[in-house]
């Protein structure tokens, strides 16, 4: 838990970007007990923290979710999906009915 708080807080440090490895179940508690504030977006993932009123894209649009690539999905900030709408070149897989829908 502390390793994804100091890459969340510290993300300019050279150790946050090493593929160090946490347990899915410290992941998933230290995202259900986060609380979010957008603030210039520069810390904030686009696509899986949750900045929308409190959820993540793939809360409300999991098929659009699971066709953009686990890289960008968890390295994009919000700062960089809004200029010039950034977020749409993300998307890479086959855009089917339900993703659109979403």
């Amino acid at each position: 838990m502390r390793w994804l708080w100091l890459k969340k807080t510290n993300s300019i440090r050279p150790w946050a970007d090493l593929p160090i490895q946490v347990p899915s179940k410290a992941r998933s508690f230290f995202s259900t007990v986060l609380t979010t504030v957008i603030g210039n977006g520069a810390n904030i993932l686009f696509w899986v923290d949750k900045w929308i009123n409190g959820r993540r894209v793939s809360d409300f649009a999991p098929r659009l979710f699971s066709i953009v690539p686990k890289r960008i999905t968890n390295r994009r900030t919000v700062q960089e999906a809004l200029l010039n709408r950034r977020w749409i070149g993300d998307i890479k897989g086959a855009l089917t009915v339900g993703a659109l829908i979403d």
